[in-house]
């Protein structure tokens, strides 16, 4: 059992030197950013008498406020990161205007998320683990809220036989389909993170609840490197706790994949 539980460390370890909200964001914040060429198409906004051409600029304001803060923070020193969370501030202050009365399939709401979760991952990496907390659960509310919004478009213009163009109407069902994907697949992450928080915190409990209803969200969109590496996280979780035979079922789970 000695020989296990040092290989089950090492792959934990190996899995999981850096905080795994860092290892996923990139591919929330490439759809996010992707999904933004339906900008014009955005309608209601918070900004007062705004114009298509307003909003055009708001959004690509926020995007550039964005990148700038991921190069930031990719760095890695104590002082780029805190510039890096004044970007990211300042962004998050436009996603939010943007995100009132938003059409879907909600492109601010996303960023939004997508931002809190940086913010957050920030906060982790700097041991400011309450703070850390804050801006995960703030991110999981408003990914939680677009997939409501989300579902319910979708049932919705299914139900809806009003009108007689049946390409547009499975054109506009595939891109709310897609962006539910991408939703769920954001909540799994600020779940996973919000796991890694509370298993620093010492609240194994909670931490095994955000893990498993991460690992959920994976098996269901189909992402097995992110299953795998929940699975991952659960065993460091369960070693960390003194269950090897857990940790251990959970590594071989992740291997197996």
């Amino acid at each position: 059992m000695a020989k296990q539980r040092g290989c089950s460390r090492s792959i934990g370890k190996l899995l999981f030197g850096i905080p795994f909200g860092i290892l996923l964001l990139s591919s929330v914040a490439a759809t996010a950013t992707a999904k933004s060429v339906s900008i014009a198409q955005q309608p209601a906004t918070s900004l007062p008498n705004a114009t298509t051409t307003d909003k055009q600029q708001a959004y690509e304001r926020a995007r550039q406020l964005f990148e700038q803060a991921q190069q930031l923070e990719k760095r890695g020193t104590a002082e780029q990161r805190q510039q890096a969370l004044a970007k990211y501030e300042e962004a998050l202050k436009i996603w939010q205007q943007l995100a009132v009365n938003e059409a879907p399939p909600y492109v601010a709401g996303t960023f939004e998320a997508t931002t809190l979760l940086s913010m957050g991952t920030i906060y982790y990496v700097q041991n400011e683990l309450q703070k850390a907390l804050d801006y995960l659960e703030r991110g999981l509310s408003v990914s939680r809220k677009l997939k409501n919004h989300l579902q319910e478009s979708l049932a919705r213009t299914s139900a809806d036989n009003s009108g007689s163009n049946s390409d547009g109407k499975q054109k506009l069902l595939d891109s709310y389909k897609q962006a539910l994907v991408t939703t769920n697949v954001g909540e799994a992450i600020l779940l996973n993170s919000l796991g890694n928080t509370y298993s620093r915190l010492g609240e194994t409990q909670k931490a095994l609840e955000s893990y498993n209803q991460a690992l959920s969200l994976f098996r269901a969109e189909k992402r097995p490197l992110n299953e795998a590496l929940t699975l991952s996280n659960i065993g460091n979780l369960y070693l960390n706790s003194g269950k090897s035979q857990e940790a251990l079922d959970s590594y071989n789970q992740a291997l197996e994949i």
